[in-house]
């Protein structure tokens, strides 16, 4: 296995040392698309157990084809993952196919992610969907967690509840969080590009402090405000990626801070949505 942890696959990966004795197992297709059998397995004690429900696509050689898992309650609550399927080519995994629920949409951005298996059972690209709309994609060895899925509207409240619960303020507020470090989010780009205050730049400034890299802040010279569904919010821009921003629908890899209780983002790139 390479060193990059999966997202969600171990959740399922242990299937070969589930108990058996606890299941049901019922051929519910004699001869399905694939030309073999396909079996459903209830696990009728669900106590410790990840799924609840599991149907097996075998092809005309008796060959896997496909697995599809039921997840139980505790792991909707818990990870949000309601289903996953398992596709293979001759015995062998070949993609990952995840599905999320409502609650987790909300959080996220995405409910529904595919990883890409290669060769030696390592997964070599990621890509998440917003159903079946493509929001970002990365091959490996880039870090799938380096820049984790947040409703922006999520990472917003988070700063602003941390600033209303805080004491009275004596002056500006910066607020870094050590939990939310990198952050991407779908956002709409308004088309009005902004320069630049002083307050801005102080902000920009004050967050890569945080990386050691102050001298990065010459970079930035525009702002955008970028949508959710009901609020906006400020995205610095570096000078080479301004003249793509066009209004359009986006998914924007940022660094986040919040000042005096409201979000502000700084842009490291963003990937349009078609």
């Amino acid at each position: 296995m390479n060193n990059v942890k999966k997202l969600f696959l171990l959740l399922f990966i242990a299937l070969v040392t589930i108990k058996v004795f606890s299941q049901t197992s019922t051929i519910i297709e004699s001869l399905n698309i694939y030309g073999g059998v396909t079996v459903e397995r209830i696990n009728e004690s669900i106590e410790g157990q990840t799924w609840l429900k599991m149907i097996e696509y075998f092809d005309n050689q008796n060959n896997i084809v496909k697995v599809i898992f039921t997840s139980t309650q505790a792991i909707i609550e818990e990870r949000g993952i309601i289903e996953q399927t398992n596709f293979y080519r001759n015995n062998v995994i070949e993609r990952y196919d995840i599905l999320f629920s409502i609650d987790f949409f909300k959080r996220h951005d995405y409910n529904r992610v595919v990883e890409i298996v290669g060769s030696n059972n390592t997964i070599i690209e990621t890509i998440w969907y917003r159903n079946n709309q493509i929001l970002d994609r990365i091959r490996y060895p880039d870090d799938p967690n380096r820049f984790q899925f947040y409703s922006v509207d999520y990472i917003g409240n988070m700063f602003f509840d941390a600033y209303r619960s805080g004491p009275p303020p004596t002056g500006d507020v910066a607020q870094i969080s050590y939990r939310y470090v990198s952050i991407r989010s779908v956002i709409r780009f308004d088309s009005i590009i902004v320069d630049l205050d002083d307050t801005d730049m102080q902000i920009i400034q004050h967050l890569l402090r945080r990386f050691d890299a102050s001298e990065m802040s010459s970079l930035y010279s525009k702002k955008v405000r970028v949508y959710s569904e009901n609020n906006y919010y400020w995205l610095f821009l570096q000078t080479q990626l301004i003249e793509f921003v066009l209004g359009q629908e986006a998914t924007v890899r940022y660094y986040p801070i919040g000042w005096n209780g409201e979000l502000y983002m700084l842009c490291v790139g963003f990937t349009n949505i078609m």
